[in-house]
């Protein structure tokens, strides 16, 4: 490849990293720096950003709020859905119109392979790692890596070097 054809590839995507910002911009309620979005992604309107975030096709749904903290990014087509009907207290079957809108929380330094599923109300520790396809249904704890339908433990990352990567920024 020549410098020239590397040149106008680069600045592709560069153009492209801009134009899917300015589609997700209005979905986006705050975000401390700007998000990198490389491929079309969409939020939800109540959605709140850390620094660092880089999203590769994710799409954020319903009326729940979600907090996204800093160092985050995440694979392809991953899904958080951020509200849920009201089944056990329903007035009709199967469900009712009454909405839960628990806040979804994905704390700093998180990683998500590519189709994730994240339920309404799910906290995410900070350092965790979930593994591609997983559906995450419960809250994981900071530093763990899991995995699976339903996303359950299966390692830990090693808090030391965790805190001496985190020291060196």
């Amino acid at each position: 490849m020549t410098k020239l054809n590397k040149f106008f590839a680069a600045s592709k995507r560069r153009l492209k990293v801009v134009f899917y910002f300015i589609l997700a911009k209005r979905g986006i309620s705050s975000y401390k720096g700007k998000p990198t979005i490389n491929v079309k992604s969409k939020f939800n309107g109540r959605t709140h950003l850390g620094n660092n975030t880089h999203f590769n096709g994710i799409s954020i749904t319903g009326k729940g709020v979600v907090y996204i903290g800093d160092n985050f990014h995440c694979g392809l087509d991953c899904l958080i859905i951020s509200d849920s009907h009201d089944y056990k207290n329903a007035y009709r079957l199967p469900y009712d119109d009454k909405l839960l809108t628990p806040n979804t929380v994905i704390e700093e330094n998180v990683w998500l392979g590519s189709r994730v599923i994240i339920l309404p109300g799910v906290r995410i520790g900070y350092g965790a790692i979930v593994q591609a396809g997983s559906v995450v249904v419960e809250d994981v704890e900071p530093l763990a890596i899991v995995g699976g339908h339903p996303a359950k433990q299966f390692s830990i990352r090693c808090g030391q070097h965790y805190d001496k990567l985190k020291e060196e920024k």
